[in-house]
């Protein structure tokens, strides 16, 4: 921290078996806030709105906190590789883990749940935010959602 502003990779130019995960783009942002706010120290809403699109700015490169603009292009590049399958993506806590489990050749019933759904030291509960936080953070992390929906819909 500070969080730069400049892309660190370039998944683009790789030519390497990629994959990333992905979960709820809200569900990232609540965890988020309560992981990096002891550092932070800032409210909810006003991380929110500093830190958007983190799942897609993450896979270009750039530091989940920076204020890099995620562009329609920067989607459509992303969108790319995973058609054509240079970038495997699972989401969490859903069966498009299993591309990833088959991409790392680790047999279903080898997988540990408990290690991919620990959380040390970070306590909160996602039923005490507001219907209208969530909306608020949908509404702001609009490739983030946009990327979450392709792929659990490819």
């Amino acid at each position: 921290y500070p969080p730069k502003n400049t892309s660190e990779l370039n998944i683009f130019q790789e030519n390497k078996k990629m994959f990333t995960l992905l979960r709820k783009p809200n569900n990232t942002m609540i965890s988020a806030y309560y992981h990096f706010n002891h550092i932070l120290k800032m409210s909810f809403l006003d991380f929110c709105d500093q830190v958007t699109d983190m799942q897609t700015k993450f896979l270009l490169g750039y530091d989940i906190n920076s204020n890099y603009q995620v562009t329609n292009n920067d989607f459509n590049k992303i969108k790319k590789l995973i058609d054509e399958r240079k970038l495997i993506v699972g989401i969490h806590k859903t069966e498009k883990m299993i591309d990833i489990y088959n991409l790392l050749e680790l047999p279903l019933d080898k997988v540990d749940n408990y290690i991919l759904n620990k959380k040390v030291g970070v306590n909160y509960r996602l039923g005490d935010i507001s219907s209208d936080k969530k909306k608020h953070i949908k509404k702001l992390n609009i490739y983030d959602n946009l990327l979450y929906d392709y792929v659990l819909n490819s």
